[in-house]
């Protein structure tokens, strides 16, 4: 009955022919087993052709194009290549894969990240050695394209973030679409801060006792920056350190104003008065009124930590001892806040209470 099996073709047998498993020839023209000839005048296999204008097709997000200035017809384009220090995210960044956290990779264990578009300025501005690389956002602002502009020009490598590389760096906070790398930040010897007041024979220095929170450190060089201090001094082994907290939480001013380290504060500050120095410390009573903090010449202020002050050594190094007053009758007062009305003081520019004007006879 019909054809013997063993007659029969295996498997699947090519028809018209064709050897076992094979699929159809192809045709004419087109590449083997494509089944499709490319494009007049498009690249081989594209399928589409190049896109023209703004960067589109050269694996330029927007923010590299206005980064290199290419985003607006007619505007001015930086040196030849554009802002040469732009680098494609792929050309720097490790491996962007699923689950990558940036602050553990291996080359960022001894990096401190700063964020925001004034701070991230700073440090161009300032301290340009400092940072190691900056990203930017997709979506960076007008105001961090410039500061990138800025900081290309000096040399320091920029390059777009990888995808969620910005959260994995700052989590929640707006960093403005800007961020900065930052190498480590050593204090210098607090003598040598010490030493350059005197010989300049004006200046201000403030010194930290015990201070344990970095966000207070930060708040510190920020109000030390704003007032102009010469340095802020803290001790080696009962103060926090100089870490991206702190560098972050200062707005930029860890930029401008240097952070010392003595090894004994007390015999520093004996050291200060010595030399003929004023070294003013902060109780919580019976001190001296805000008034008689000097206004000039050589001078330290002295802030102690929020639970329990100056150490009494500290305490008792000091030249005079102020109190501020607490018209609420509550004596807690944060150390950040502390060391602005007293560099304000030590500024000159306590504020005088002033009388409402005496009402008219008329």
């Amino acid at each position: 009955m019909g054809q013997d099996r063993k007659d029969r073709p295996s498997g699947r047998q090519a028809r018209d022919g064709q050897a076992t498993g094979s699929r159809r020839p192809a045709r004419e023209g087109g590449a083997s087993g494509s089944g499709r000839q490319p494009r007049e005048g498009y690249g081989a296999g594209s399928g589409r052709p190049p896109a023209e204008g703004r960067g589109h097709g050269t694996g330029r997000s927007p923010a590299a194009d206005r980064f290199r200035g290419e985003s607006r017809p007619g505007r001015e384009q930086g040196r030849a290549g554009g802002f040469g220090s732009w680098q494609r995210r792929d050309e720097t960044s490790p491996g962007r894969s699923k689950g990558f956290d940036a602050r553990k990779d291996p080359r960022l264990d001894d990096q401190m990240v700063v964020y925001g578009i004034h701070p991230v300025s700073e440090f161009i501005t300032v301290r340009p050695k400092q940072i190691r690389h900056i990203l930017l956002d997709r979506r960076t602002p007008p105001g961090a394209i410039d500061a990138a502009r800025r900081a290309a020009g000096l040399g320091i490598p920029v390059r777009e973030a990888a995808a969620g590389e910005f959260e994995e760096l700052v989590g929640p906070a707006n960093a403005q679409g800007i961020v900065a790398i930052l190498r480590p930040m050593e204090p210098v010897d607090g003598d040598d801060l010490i030493d350059s007041v005197l010989a300049a024979g004006e200046g201000l220095l403030v010194a930290l006792d015990s201070i344990q929170d970095p966000q207070n450190l930060g708040s510190i060089l920020r109000t030390a920056a704003f007032f102009g201090a010469a340095g802020v001094i803290i001790t080696k082994d009962r103060s926090v350190r100089l870490t991206s907290s702190a560098v972050r939480a200062s707005a930029g001013g860890a930029a401008r104003v240097p952070v010392g380290e003595v090894t004994n504060l007390a015999r520093a500050l004996g050291r200060c008065v010595d030399a003929g120095m004023t070294v003013v410390g902060t109780v919580v009573s019976r001190g001296r009124p805000l008034s008689e903090v000097p206004a000039s010449g050589p001078r330290v202020i002295v802030l102690g930590s929020e639970g329990a002050g100056m150490r009494r050594l500290v305490s008792e190094s000091c030249s005079m001892l102020v109190t501020i007053p607490s018209p609420g009758g509550f004596e807690s007062l944060n150390v950040g806040v502390t060391a602005g009305i007293m560099l304000c003081a030590a500024s000159g520019q306590v504020p005088q209470a002033s009388r409402p004007p005496e009402p008219s006879e008329d």
